[in-house]
């Protein structure tokens, strides 16, 4: 544990110098250390991996509700469907099918550039149209514990889903 201390002490010595190097007026600092926040990052880190070893092999080790994202496939509708609707992140380049779905319409560029990027957890092309489903959908609700729902989805999309989202896809019909 000296060793460690010694180390840690080390570089917060070093740290320390950074900050202190002269600098223009207008010239941002060259290092921004916070103790309070290294060790706030720590903690949750330490309660994030106690999380983990305390549910074995279930995939949800947080305390948030193991939330789905509900499907609907398209020309398919539903009653009362589960979920938050969560339309605006299904992408589309189709303007007519946005218009009438809620989804949100993008140029058949940008389809093309965010899917290039991973940014999708699905996209299919059918008849010169686009339809994707945004990875930011996890961001807002699953990972949030919120169960989500998307309508109008095209069974190819829905193929894909099943794949890469198996764990918390549901197909609603």
């Amino acid at each position: 544990m000296h060793h460690t201390s010694t180390l840690l002490a080390g570089k917060l010595s070093t740290a320390r110098g950074w900050e202190a190097l002269p600098r223009h007026s207008a010239e941002r600092a060259r290092l921004e250390h916070s103790t309070e926040w290294a060790a706030n990052i720590f903690s949750r880190l330490m309660t994030a991996l106690d999380a983990r070893a305390s549910h074995g092999d279930a995939l949800n080790a947080s305390g948030l509700h193991s939330a789905r994202m509900f499907v609907v496939q398209e020309g398919h509708t539903m009653d009362s469907a589960p979920g938050i609707p969560a339309q605006e992140h299904c992408v589309t380049s189709d303007l007519k099918r946005a218009l009438a779905t809620g989804a949100t319409a993008f140029p058949r560029s940008q389809v093309l550039s965010d899917r290039k990027e991973g940014r999708f957890l699905a996209s299919v092309e059918s008849e010169g149209k686009w339809f994707a489903v945004s990875k930011v959908l996890l961001t807002t609700f699953i990972c949030q514990g919120k169960d989500a729902l998307i309508t109008d989805v095209p069974a190819a999309v829905i193929d894909i889903l099943r794949l890469t989202c198996a764990e918390y896809v549901e197909i609603c019909s």
